[in-house]
């Protein structure tokens, strides 16, 4: 069961569509993915997304698409590409609805790009996935990359 499902059960209520407030942000550029690989809770972060824009980057450059890390004041930045990382809640909705792709972790920006009918590409590993998968996206936008079917998520809010 979704999470959303299991909340909406709990308290007892139908889920709706949401409204989603955007707020403008100056981007220096129109083509470009964003990227978000930290979440609020630790165990979603990835560690690994350093090494996976070095492989993608010469490709996207290639076709004119940039590369924009979305999140917190407080997360790490990703160095080599462009940040938002002082954008607010609103904008970095506005960020997400107007990128080619989202690319990231399970969060508020993994769930902006469902909203707003974006592709995303999405590492998980402490959930399953049918836990927490893009609610308002068609099963053909969005791909999960999680561990083998052997392994089972630690639903942990920490790892090491």
């Amino acid at each position: 069961m979704h999470i959303l499902e299991q909340y909406a059960l709990s308290c007892g209520v139908k889920i709706g569509e949401p409204y989603i407030y955007d707020k403008y942000y100056p981007i220096p550029f129109d083509k470009y993915i964003a990227i978000q690989p930290s979440s609020g809770m630790p165990s979603k972060n990835y560690s690994y997304f350093l090494e996976v824009i070095n492989m993608i980057k010469p490709y996207l450059e290639k076709e004119g698409i940039s590369l924009l890390q979305v999140g917190g004041p407080s997360d790490k930045k990703i160095p080599g590409i462009h940040e938002a990382l002082s954008a607010s809640i609103n904008q970095m909705a506005y960020l997400v609805k107007n990128s080619l792709l989202y690319l990231g972790t399970d969060s508020c920006c993994l769930h902006f790009a469902s909203f707003f009918k974006k592709k995303s590409v999405t590492v998980s590993g402490v959930l399953y996935d049918q836990n927490f998968y893009p609610y308002w996206s068609n099963k053909k936008d969005y791909k999960i990359i999680s561990p083998d079917a052997s392994s089972k998520p630690t639903f942990s809010t920490k790892e090491h």
